[in-house]
């Protein structure tokens, strides 16, 4: 685990929402999308890297499900169906993830372990961030990503 600290993300991509266990199958299938359309993204940064961002534990509708996108300098005319997100500047707890995207969980439960004996506290109601550097294939629930999992902490 690393702390870090990353500056405002905008992103411009997909909302997913479904139950809880959906995540693991409809995830794959909204980067597949968005890879399809990344040319009609505007401003896009280094857009081979997939963006997500969540809050463990949402305020109300407004924060429910999981952004997918890709980061953008500024927001531009946003393509049909999409969405924008932006998640500000925060501190983070990093632990990287590879091996299949149903036990991304399980990583972070030792993400958050290890945040417990840093002697570091969590943010549950702040966004946390997973940036994927291999994605948009098509996938199963229980296929190979590779994550960077971004645990927000208290300063």
């Amino acid at each position: 685990m690393r702390v870090v600290e990353l500056d405002e993300l905008k992103l411009v991509g997909f909302r997913v929402r479904c139950e809880g266990d959906q995540y693991a199958a409809e995830i794959p299938k909204a980067a597949v999308r968005l890879k399809a359309r990344l040319a009609e993204i505007e401003h896009a940064v280094e857009p081979k890297w997939m963006v997500g961002a969540f809050k463990p534990v949402e305020d109300g509708e407004e924060d429910d499900g999981y952004w997918l996108g890709v980061r953008v300098e500024q927001f531009g005319e946003v393509p049909a169906g999409m969405t924008t997100i932006t998640v500000p500047p925060q501190r983070y707890a990093l632990k990287w993830h590879y091996g299949p995207n149903t036990e991304v969980g399980k990583t972070y439960e030792r993400l958050h372990r290890l945040i417990r004996e840093a002697g570091l506290e969590r943010e549950p109601d702040a966004w946390n961030v997973e940036i994927g550097k291999r994605w948009g294939e098509p996938m199963e629930a229980g296929g190979t990503v590779e994550l960077e999992l971004y645990e927000t902490i208290k300063p």
